[in-house]
This record gives structure tokens, C-alpha cells and sequence, in this order.
């Protein structure tokens, strides 16, 4: 993967992330004006460390795990930055318990993470990206 392709990546990666997310924080009642500084900020650094792993080209050519080891992997650093949103959620955002804040966390990932790299993973495929 090449710097043009992961800077395209994060180009679509990032604002359709944190649409997707400030929906779901709006779902689940948190004021959008009061948070929506760490949305965008724990977000940029969480999708910048991904992009920072694909760059790497350890996703795709890592010689010690092959070429499915290489998406093994990426699944853990993945599970990585859920928890570590998790926990930047938990204490960061306002209103609500900590609980309701972990569970927004959980879900926003997911969705976003499932949303979001189909519509990338796609746009690879069809070589628009």
C-alpha cells in the first residue's frame, strides 16, 4: 500500500467515522456540544494509529506471520484501540455513567469499524482509492 492510498484512506476514513459516531453519541443522549472535542480527537488518533500500522505493510508482508498472519494481527491492534477508546471514552466524555459511556464506545466502534472498512475495503476493490 502506497502513502497516496493511506492518505486517501484517512481522507474517507475519518469524517465518515466521526459522522457515524457523533450519530450514535446523539442515540445515546450525550450532548454533541459538549463532546464533541475528544469524538474527534480520540478518533483522529485511533484511526491514524491504524493507518500508521498499514503503513507499516506489516498487515500485509509480515515474513513471521504470513500473509493471513498479517490480518491476524491487524485484528489485535484493532481490539487494541477499541479498548483503549473505551477507556478515553470512559473518562472523557461528560454526562452520563461510566457504563453508558463504555457501551457507547463499544457500539460506536463497531459500527463504525464495520461500516467503514467495508465502504473502504470496496472502494479498494472497485480501485477508486
Amino acid at each position: 500500500m502506497d502513502a497516496i492510498t493511506i492518505l486517501k484512506i484517512l481522507a474517507v476514513s475519518l469524517p465518515l467515522t466521526f459522522v457515524l459516531e457523533a450519530l450514535i453519541l446523539l442515540a445515546f443522549r450525550f450532548s454533541f456540544r459538549l463532546n464533541w472535542k475528544p469524538l474527534l480527537i480520540i478518533n483522529a488518533c485511533a484511526i491514524l494509529c491504524l493507518q500508521l500500522w498499514a503503513a507499516a505493510d506489516l498487515v500485509f508482508t509480515s515474513p513471521l506471520f504470513g500473509l493471513f498472519g498479517g490480518q491476524f494481527m491487524y485484528g489485535g491492534i484493532e481490539l487494541v484501540v477499541f479498548a483503549a477508546k473505551a477507556v478515553l471514552f470512559a473518562f472523557l466524555l461528560k454526562q452520563h455513567s461510566k457504563l453508558r459511556r463504555v457501551l457507547f464506545s463499544v457500539v460506536a466502534s463497531a459500527v463504525s469499524y464495520i461500516l467503514v472498512m467495508g465502504l473502504v475495503f470496496a472502494l479498494l476493490f472497485l480501485q477508486i482509492l
